[in-house]
């Protein structure tokens, strides 16, 4: 068959004919292999193939996730927790930040947003609040978007007749941001806070400042939190860290530390089997995410993309790389995370 093909493919009139069979013959061998393919020349750039760069979240993993545990005054605790301690200071405001500094909706029907903003929302029902009603009680007076290059998402609310700014994200950026922890020893009562003035306690509305009882933030604290935050991402959670601060300015700075949450997303269950395919057929799959270093090494790690003797960079450290440095260390570099858009066109 193969001579005969050879013969027929010395016609020059046959010659496109015949490309199209082979090709049509892959796109029948594809589709036997539940790949659909629309353009046939797809089939040959497919064989192509030496490299896969993927996403994490979403394509690696489920994009389901959930909360398992929270920090909240250097003590971990799991969300069980948040319910019998709801009406403490530091963790009302957590979870105030957690409903209002949100984008997404989370009911019986289905949770519609991002998945790791509904998983906030289901911490904060789980611990008696109900997200409609707060953010009617609490409304949005002003909003930036979360976006790569800044890291964070930062929210304007009326919370007790005051403004507040709530602020997430990347714990490794939020923390610089960070001048003062909150504290729980001050108190509060539930549907308030207590306010000191002139000797007295008050309760009910007070000064502006009184609303989140706070004390400056050590280097002993911020090292707690950054070691809370690398034993988390060792085991492969995502960690997002939470701040706010009394104002109206949404402009970072000056904010008061309230906590971390840390959520799993399991990898997908045919990850593992697909990455160790696309090595079987001479292809190198690489991991590109924005997620915390630690966190991409570790699912990168359960399902092989990453293996012994590879190496992990973050975006910081390729900017400082020049291109021919980057050259030769492609071979081995195996995970990118904390990268923006423009990392990926360069990479």
């Amino acid at each position: 068959m193969f001579a005969v093909a050879l013969a027929v493919a010395a016609i020059p009139e046959a010659l496109s004919s015949i490309v199209t069979i082979v090709q049509a013959m892959g796109t029948q061998k594809m589709a036997k292999e539940q790949a659909i393919i629309k353009d046939l020349k797809a089939v040959e750039s497919l064989g192509c193939v030496s490299v896969i760069c993927s996403d994490k979240t979403g394509t690696l993993t489920q994009n389901r996730m959930s909360v398992e545990n929270i920090y909240v005054n250097h003590t971990e605790q799991d969300v069980s927790w948040l319910q019998l301690h709801r009406n403490r200071t530091d963790v009302k405001m957590l979870l105030y930040g957690a409903v209002l500094n949100n984008n997404a909706s989370a009911n019986a029907s289905g949770d519609e947003g991002d998945p790791m903003e509904a998983a906030l929302l289901h911490m904060a029902m789980e611990s008696g609040i109900q997200p409609i009603q707060l953010r009617f009680q609490c409304p949005r007076l002003g909003e930036i978007p979360f976006n790569s290059a800044r890291k964070l998402m930062t929210t304007v609310n009326e919370v007790e007749n005051q403004k507040l700014v709530f602020v997430k994200g990347a714990v490794d950026v939020l923390l610089k941001e960070c001048t003062r922890m909150a504290n729980p020893a001050a108190g509060s009562r539930p549907g308030g806070y207590r306010a000191e003035t002139g000797g007295r306690t008050e309760e009910g509305l007070g000064k502006t400042a009184d609303i989140v009882p706070a004390r400056p933030l050590s280097s002993s604290d911020r090292q707690k939190i950054l070691n809370q935050n690398a034993r988390w991402s060792s085991k492969g959670l995502r960690v997002l860290a939470m701040a706010c601060r009394p104002g109206e300015d949404p402009k970072s700075g000056d904010l008061i530390f309230l906590g971390l949450t840390a959520m799993m997303d399991p990898p997908r269950p045919e990850s593992r089997s697909a990455v160790a395919s696309a090595r079987q057929a001479g292809i190198r799959p690489v991991m590109i995410t924005g997620d915390h270093k630690v966190t991409a090494m570790a699912i990168a790690e359960r399902i092989g993309i990453f293996t012994p003797g590879d190496k992990a960079v973050t975006g910081a450290e390729l900017d400082t790389m020049e291109e021919e440095e980057l050259s030769e260390g492609l071979e081995q570099i195996s995970v990118y995370a904390r990268v923006s858009p423009e990392h990926k066109i360069a990479l």
